[in-house]
């Protein structure tokens, strides 16, 4: 739907991703249909004031035929490596 309503019906999930001001890294994979690029794109279009690093990832960052949602987890250490050198960076 493109709206984020989740636990707390009583919390404004809209006003608190317009209001953030973090760094954030927004991750999406190639074949991932449960969070396309167009979704996660529109999920970052949502936070105007953070400071994005945006990365799309693709079969051969990982060694492996698919790339889903959950596929990368049996190939985690080159993502665990950039999030690691992402983390540095933004401290």
């Amino acid at each position: 739907t493109g709206r984020y309503g989740m636990i707390d019906k009583n919390l404004d999930y809209e006003s608190c991703l317009r209001r953030l001001r973090i760094p954030v890294l927004a991750i999406s994979f190639t074949d991932d249909d449960f969070a396309p690029k167009g979704a996660v794109d529109h999920l970052c279009q949502k936070m105007p004031n953070v400071s994005l690093t945006r990365w799309q990832l693709a079969q051969e960052n990982f060694d492996c035929k698919r790339l889903g949602h959950l596929w990368w987890i049996n190939q985690s250490e080159p993502l665990a490596y950039g999030l690691s050198r992402w983390l540095t960076k933004v401290q």
